[in-house]
C-alpha cells in the first residue's frame, strides 16, 4: 500500500513535502498461511513464497536499496568465503595435495567448487537456506555434477502429511507465470538423512539421474521458507527511517536557498548592463533586470551549484575607497548537508545490529560521535566475525561431503581457511588458519 507523501520539517520554518512516495516495510514478512497451488497435474502442490509468490524478489529489492544492508550482506558473504574451499588428502597420516588431474581433483575442478560455494553463500546470507542439485551418472554409481540452484527460482512442494516430509522442489522463473512445461520437478532428499535417502531413491528408481538437497540454517517456527533474523529491521521500521533520511536531505537541497543570502547591487550595476547590451527601451530594461535577478538566484540555489565562483566588478572612488558592484552576504552560516547526522548514525547502527555486522568493520560510522577504534579492536572484531561463520560453513559443506562419500573419496580434509589478521610484531600482517572438516 502506498502512503501519502512524507511531510519533512527542515528547520528555520521551512517545510518540504518529499516528492518520492514511500511504502511501509514493516509488513514485508507478514504473509498469510500459504495456500498450496497445483502447478503440475497429479503432483504435490507448490507452496508459494509470500502471498504473491514474489517475496524473494521483494527482499532482494529492499536490501539493494539500502546503502547499509546491501554492503553488509556482501561483507557477510566475503567473510563466509574466507580463503575459499581447500581439499587435502591424508596419506600415511600426512596432509597432501590432491593428485593433479586425478579423479578427485578433476571432480572438484570440473564442478568449479569455489564458484559453487560462493553462489551458495549469496543465497544463504539473505534467505538462510540454499538448494543443491546433484546429477548422477547413467549407472547411478557416481555424482558427476554439483550445481547451485538459485533460491528465487525454487519453490517447495507441500509437505506429505503421512511422512511429514517435503518430497520435491519446483524450479522455474516464477516471474513469468510459467506453464507446466516450463517447470522442473526435482526430488528432494530428506534433510535429516540425505545420504541414506539418496541410496533408497536409487534403489527404487533405476532411471533417477537428478536430486536436490536443501541446506537450511535452523530457525524456529519455519516450515517452508525461513524468516531471517534481520527481518526485525523491517518490523521495527528502522529500515524505513534510514530510507527517509536521504529523501529529506534531497528535498532540502532541491528547495535551495530560502532567505539565505542578502544580495546588494550598486546603483550603477544595471545601468552599466543596459549600456553594455545597448538596451534603451524601458520595458526591455525591466525585463533584463528580472532576468538578472533570476540568474543570481539560480546561481546560488541547488546542490549542483555548490562551490561555483561569482565574478563581479568594482571601482575605486576619488577618496580611494573600493566600491563593489555586487555584494552577497550569507545569512545562513550553518553548513549544508549536516542535518540528521545523529539520526543517520542511529539508523545505520540499528541495521548493522539486525544483520550482525559491526559498523566499524564495514563502512564508516557517520558523524563525529562514531567511535574511532584501534587496530587491535578491529582485528578482534574481524576474528569474531570469522569465528561466527563456522555454522554456516558446516551447513554449506554438507553437500560436498555427501558427494565425496557417495563417490568413494576417502581420507579427505575439506575446509575453508581463514585469513586472520595479526600484529606487526610477528613480522607479517596476516596468516592463514584452518578449521578442518574431515570425510573418511
Amino acid at each position: 500500500m502506498i502512503n501519502a507523501p512524507q511531510i519533512i520539517e527542515l528547520g528555520d520554518g521551512f517545510t518540504a513535502i518529499a516528492t518520492e512516495l514511500t511504502t511501509s516495510s514493516s509488513n514485508l514478512f507478514e504473509t498469510n498461511d500459504p495456500t498450496p497451488k497445483e502447478v503440475i497435474e497429479n503432483k504435490p502442490k507448490m507452496v508459494p513464497w509470500g502471498d504473491n509468490n514474489d517475496l524473494p524478489w521483494a527482499i532482494l529489492g529492499k536490501l539493494g536499496k539500502s546503502v547499509v544492508m546491501s554492503p553488509n550482506t556482501l561483507f557477510s558473504v566475503l567473510a563466509g568465503y574466507g580463503q575459499g574451499i581447500e581439499v587435502k588428502q591424508l596419506v600415511n597420516g600426512k596432509e597432501t595435495d590432491l593428485e593433479e588431474f586425478g579423479e578427485i581433483d578433476s571432480f572438484f575442478q570440473d564442478n568449479l567448487i569455489d564458484q559453487y560455494y560462493l553462489e551458495q553463500l549469496n543465497d544463504m546470507k539473505p534467505f538462510f537456506f540454499t538448494i543443491t542439485e546433484f546429477i548422477l551418472s547413467v549407472d547411478q554409481k557416481k555424482i558427476t555434477d554439483i550445481n547451485h540452484l538459485e533460491d528465487v527460482f525454487c519453490r517447495f512442494s507441500s509437505m506429505n502429511k503421512e511422512t511429514g516430509r517435503i518430497e520435491c522442489i519446483y524450479y522455474a522463473n516464477w516471474k513469468d507465470n510459467p506453464d507446466k512445461d516450463s517447470i522442473t520437478q526435482i526430488p528432494l532428499l530428506d534433510h535429516k538423512r540425505p545420504f541414506k535417502d539418496l541410496q533408497e531413491k536409487i534403489a527404487k528408481d533405476k532411471k533417477l539421474t537428478k536430486v536436490a538437497m536443501v541446506n537450511r540454517f535452523p530457525l524456529p517456527g519455519n516450515t517452508y521458507y525461513p524468516v531471517p533474523p534481520y527481518a526485525s529491521a523491517f518490523e521495527s521500521q528502522w529500515y524505513d527511517i534510514a530510507q527517509l533520511i536521504p529523501i529529506g536531505k534531497k528535498a532540502k537541497f532541491q528547495n535551495g536557498i530560502r532567505v539565505r543570502y542578502h544580495i546588494e547591487n550598486h546603483k550603477d550595476y544595471f545601468p552599466s548592463i543596459y549600456k553594455e547590451e545597448r538596451i534603451t527601451d524601458p520595458e526591455k530594461q525591466q525585463k533584463r533586470k528580472k532576468e538578472e535577478y533570476e540568474n543570481i538566484k539560480n546561481f546560488l540555489s541547488g546542490m549542483e551549484n555548490s562551490g561555483k565562483a561569482w565574478f563581479s566588478t568594482f571601482y575605486t572612488d576619488p577618496t580611494g575607497k573600493e566600491v563593489q558592484m555586487v555584494r552577497i552576504t550569507n545569512l545562513d552560516k550553518a553548513s549544508e548537508g549536516g542535518d540528521w547526522i545523529a539520526d543517520s548514525e542511529e539508523a545505520s547502527n540499528m541495521l548493522c545490529y539486525a544483520q550482525g555486522v559491526h559498523p566499524n568493520l564495514n563502512g564508516a560510522t557517520p558523524g563525529k560521535s562514531g567511535s574511532n577504534m584501534s587496530g587491535s579492536d578491529k582485528r578482534e572484531l574481524f576474528t569474531i566475525k570469522q569465528a561466527l561463520e563456522k555454522p554456516f560453513r558446516d551447513i554449506l559443506l554438507r553437500p560436498i561431503k555427501l558427494a565425496a562419500r557417495f563417490n568413494g573419496y576417502k581420507n579427505l580434509i575439506i575446509r575453508v581457511p581463514d585469513l586472520m589478521l595479526t600484529t606487526l610484531d610477528k613480522g607479517k600482517d596476516a596468516e592463514k588458519t584452518t578449521s578442518p572438516i574431515e570425510t573418511k
